[in-house]
């Protein structure tokens, strides 16, 4: 969370360069395309920096970071083409909203949605990349190597079980004859 978006190009490149979102781009599918941005949340009552991959916004919505999706969206609640002042065009790039600060004022009542303000990393503000992003966090690794052992376990003895049965029955079935 950040008090408020950088309102030119030059504030957005040091923001950008702060947050050097290029040292996590070798991870995505489309490393040009994962770059800073500065956004409201769902409910449109604070702003967030993150690493996203860049959208191109359409229909002349401002935009707003999921932590549930993880990925800047349109906000249809707030439709920057009608500004009196800087309004946005049709099409613009996600990456480039800081053309239209409007996007940024912050309404402080709450808004229903789906998303929540605790889910998602509450230790990153990188979004994913793409559905095969290897994950680094040794507890989220333990905890799908665990899955995987208890899965296994369970078809083993499924298995066994399955086996078991079936000669039990074919003994019973020869027993009679």
């Amino acid at each position: 969370m950040v008090d408020k978006c950088p309102e030119n190009e030059e504030g957005w490149q040091k923001a950008a360069a702060r947050m050097n979102c290029s040292k996590y781009a070798h991870q995505c599918d489309n490393p040009d395309k994962f770059v800073y941005h500065c956004a409201v949340n769902p409910y449109i009552n604070e702003t967030l920096e993150v690493c996203a991959i860049q959208k191109t916004i359409v229909r002349g919505y401002c935009t707003y970071y999921s932590r549930l999706g993880k990925s800047i969206q349109l906000n249809y609640k707030r439709k920057c083409q009608t500004f009196s002042s800087n309004p946005c065009p049709d099409f613009y790039p996600s990456n480039e909203a800081f053309k239209y600060p409007g996007c940024y004022k912050l309404e402080m009542t709450s808004v229903l949605t789906t998303d929540s303000p605790n889910s998602g990393s509450s230790t990153s503000n990188i979004s994913k990349c793409n559905m095969n992003l290897t994950l680094t966090n040794p507890s989220n690794e333990r905890g799908n190597s665990d899955i995987a052992w208890k899965l296994g376990i369970t078809i083993g003895t499924t298995a066994v079980f399955i086996v078991i049965t079936v000669v039990v029955y074919i003994f019973l079935v020869r027993r009679k004859s």
